[in-house]
């Protein structure tokens, strides 16, 4: 009966988990470059009671594996803003971490500071980028040269690199949509827009989330069901354990 109790619980937490995974996603749906993650689930044998026949069967119960995130790209949004920057594929941004250390990013919401460099919201540098006194705005061409305009003239400002992991999702977030790589997403490739898989880079547009609302309520109403049916399996049983409690006293 106490297996039984425990792989009931064991739903709980499952399902709580799940819950807490869609309302960060519903949470970031305007975050640029947020990636949705969901919670993956496997079944476990929860271990038997010790005063239980032999015979009786084993209890099942519920764990999240892992966390998963879903490396698909968000769709395209025309920003009108000069320096913001998006990738119409795979791939992320180099940055370079106020600690000098390097970052990488979907999001390309950067602004243009005194020292001609490009930054997020973090304070994170794009990396490669130099822009000219007086830049106005900036085009990026098929192979990642930033040209940048001043005074209605194009000048060279650096070259965008791109970032390729051999996974993804094995990648560390380090808040603010920066990434940092593990043992699991292995090491970057830098490749230029364009080419070894990567994306090419628009300039005036940002990535936006790859949260579809829909897909994540329908996601919330099945964990909640599942959330309620594991509450009721609970009660139940505890109901179950409080009556054999009062026989044997």
């Amino acid at each position: 009966m106490i297996s039984a109790l425990r792989a009931a619980g064991s739903g709980l937490l499952a399902q709580q988990t799940a819950l807490d995974v869609i309302s960060n996603n519903l949470a970031n749906v305007n975050t640029p470059g947020f990636k949705r993650a969901r919670a993956n689930f496997e079944d476990v044998v929860i271990e038997q009671d010790p005063d239980s026949p032999a015979t009786a069967p084993a209890a099942r119960g519920v764990v999240v594996r892992d966390i998963q995130r879903i490396e698909t790209s968000g769709a395209l949004e025309t920003t009108g803003l000069p320096f913001d920057l998006a990738i119409a594929g795979a791939g992320f941004f180099v940055v370079t971490r106020p600690d000098g250390t390097p970052g990488y990013t979907h999001d390309g919401s950067f602004q243009l500071t005194a020292a001609g460099t490009l930054v997020n919201g973090n304070g994170d540098t794009l990396a490669g980028i130099q822009l000219p006194p007086g830049a106005s705005s900036l085009s990026v061409a098929a192979d990642g040269t930033v040209i940048a305009l001043v005074d209605g003239e194009g000048q060279p400002a650096g070259q965008i690199s791109i970032a390729l992991f051999p996974n993804p999702a094995g990648l560390q977030a380090d808040g603010g949509g920066v990434f940092l790589p593990t043992a699991a997403s292995g090491e970057p490739n830098l490749v230029a827009p364009g080419t070894g898989g990567a994306g090419e880079v628009v300039a005036g547009m940002r990535e936006m989330a790859n949260v579809a609302i829909g897909d994540e309520m329908v996601a919330m109403l099945i964990a909640r069901r599942a959330y309620s049916a594991s509450a009721r399996s609970v009660q139940a049983i505890d109901e179950m354990l409080q009556q054999a409690n009062t026989l044997n006293a």
